[in-house]
């Protein structure tokens, strides 16, 4: 059976006389990593020191000090990581006190520790107690009061943030009716402050987002996109922006073209962080970096020079040509390339089966990149500038 919150809990409640080893420590058999455990802990603590160990491993990716948190499965997955959750903190510095009415295991409350007092809850009381052991690890918890209660119920607060779930009937959802709990709660927040934020899929659509009414960040980590923020009152430092971590680079909607200059293919293709295709700022990467789109409904750009930009990627194009498999494989073979990564966008092409289609022994690297231009499937083959 699945371990569970309250299970993980328990261990913050009732700690066992042996320290929780680091995963990477066990066995690498599973029979053998029981049977280790069994001569450490009791028997019915075994699944869960196991558990909790896996789970401390795979936190290490988003928190620097995951070897002595508490956290549960569900709550990892949906948790904030300590850089994105450190940059949103900071445009709430002013507020005396902010209310985390969505905690779970903390990632949020603990950021925003930094910057003010934090009011943290959660409808899982579980989850309280891990946010309260959490802050202890990042020596926060003087400034993070936590108690189990559902948003509805929020206290008196400067700011407010909330990151709903969203897993309708335990399936992953991208739209604003399945979140738990439900933005009906907003109208209530803003009788108290106007000062909220909360944060998304990504992938929400735009019309839902568009519903609103409010400021909109994308942020991109490591180049993937990897939530969106509805900010409202005067938290908001943007309209409309991208930023990317781990650096902290900002692209903010401006005044000027609504539309992208338009160009043919010229000598360097690049490709915009994802959170920049997101928030739709492809007019002013064209404006920054003196590019062209090749097609208006495609997020490729292309320039006649190097171009050196936070927000892009630079491929020098080595061809250009209408997609076929054939004609591509004809092309790399002579340019002597064998092994090749595969980038699409605006294409139904499968890009690992392309890419294992496409591979040979030859010892030159490339990349290719299938998409469209006037409606035509187009390809290019590219090395990285």
């Amino acid at each position: 059976m699945a371990v569970t919150a309250e299970q993980i809990a328990e261990l913050i409640r009732r700690p066992p006389e042996g320290e929780i080893p680091r995963w990477e420590d066990l066995p690498a058999d599973p029979v053998r990593r029981v049977l280790l455990l069994r001569k450490r802990f009791p028997s019915e603590l075994v699944p869960v020191v196991l558990e909790l160990a896996e789970l401390r491993s795979r936190a290490r990716s988003k928190f620097s000090l995951a070897e002595r948190m508490f956290l549960d499965r569900e709550g990892l997955e949906q948790s904030t990581g300590e850089a994105p959750a450190r940059w949103r903190a900071r445009l709430f510095a002013e507020r005396g006190t902010v209310a985390d009415l969505t905690c779970a295991i903390g990632g949020d409350a603990i950021a925003l520790a930094g910057v003010s007092q934090v009011l943290a809850s959660d409808v899982s009381a579980a989850r309280c107690e891990m946010t309260r052991a959490n802050a202890q690890v990042y020596g926060v918890a003087e400034r993070v009061t936590v108690r189990a209660a559902p948003a509805e119920e929020f206290p008196p607060a400067d700011a407010y943030f909330l990151d709903p779930s969203r897993r309708a009937s335990g399936r992953r959802s991208r739209h604003l009716e399945d979140l738990s709990p439900s933005l009906k709660i907003l109208p209530e927040l803003f009788r108290v402050t106007r000062d909220v934020a909360v944060k998304l899929s990504p992938a929400t659509p735009d019309a839902e987002l568009a519903s609103l009414a409010c400021a909109l960040e994308f942020v991109s980590e490591g180049g993937v996109c990897k939530e969106a923020v509805a900010w409202f009152g005067s938290l908001a430092p943007h309209s409309r922006w991208a930023s990317l971590l781990p650096e902290g680079h900002v692209l903010a909607a401006s005044p000027g073209p609504a539309e992208p200059p338009v160009s043919n293919p010229l000598e360097y293709l690049l490709e915009p962080d994802p959170a920049v295709v997101r928030a739709g700022l492809i007019a002013e990467v064209c404006q920054q970096t003196g590019a062209a789109v090749m097609d208006l409904r495609v997020a490729y750009l292309t320039a006649s020079h190097p171009v050196t930009s936070p927000f892009t990627r630079s491929y020098r194009m080595l061809a250009s040509l209408p997609f076929s498999e054939k004609a591509l494989r004809a092309e790399l073979r002579n340019l002597g390339i064998g092994r090749v990564e595969v980038k699409k966008r605006a294409s139904a092409v499968d890009a690992d089966r392309l890419r294992l289609r496409l591979e040979s022994d030859l010892p030159g690297c490339g990349t290719v990149i299938v998409t469209r231009i006037s409606n035509r499937p187009w390809a290019f083959i590219c090395s990285r500038d």
